[in-house]
């Protein structure tokens, strides 16, 4: 394959490593069943409307965190942090039916997924980046409609599992592809 590929990223100029990287992270760039805290922890905990207000700013802070803190590790391990993310991610959206029904563990685990999924945009487009070393700005394109398009695919996905199950169910099919994702990560092209 030569010339401009796919998103005008010239893949004839990438590593075999970057083009298995950019695969990989976009097929696991979110969870494509996006769970959302708030139907699940109004429709499973005691707390009133004030205290998960409460909960997801905490949740929205812990993400800013995480954002943050993944700024700094991706630049020691991205491979590290992206799989640490995932996995944060896969315990606490598959630990959050079973111990989050209570208060402080619903604030644990929301704080656990808060901070962990604010560092999958930094993991992610780093690793778009590092793909593609001559188009960062077509890479940053990719990582952005790729983004949206998890988004879009994730609430679809997300919200029929809802409609026919229950929030408990997309919580579990959330952390199953957290693990998933976690597991791509791992086994990607060094």
């Amino acid at each position: 394959m030569s010339g401009a590929g796919a998103w005008g990223i010239d893949v004839e100029f990438m590593p075999d490593r970057g083009r298995s990287a950019l695969v990989n992270s976009a097929s696991c760039l979110f969870l494509p069943l996006r769970p959302r805290p708030r139907p699940h922890s109004t429709a499973r905990s005691p707390a009133g409307p004030r205290l998960i207000t409460a909960f997801l700013l905490a949740y929205g802070a812990a993400g800013i965190l995480g954002n943050f803190l993944a700024g700094a590790w991706v630049r020691r391990d991205l491979r590290a942090t992206f799989t640490a993310a995932a996995s944060l991610l896969a315990a606490a959206t598959l630990l959050l039916p079973l111990i989050g029904t209570g208060k402080v563990g619903a604030f644990v685990l929301l704080l656990v997924w808060g901070a962990a999924y604010g560092a999958v945009p930094v993991c992610s487009q780093t690793w778009f980046v590092t793909a593609a070393p001559r188009a960062p700005e077509a890479a940053s394109v990719v990582f952005t409609s790729s983004f949206q398009a998890t988004f879009a695919f994730g609430a679809l996905a997300g919200g029929a599992v809802v409609d026919t199950a229950s929030t408990t169910v997309v919580m579990v099919f959330g952390g199953i592809t957290a693990v998933l994702a976690a597991v791509t990560v791992v086994r990607s092209v060094r």
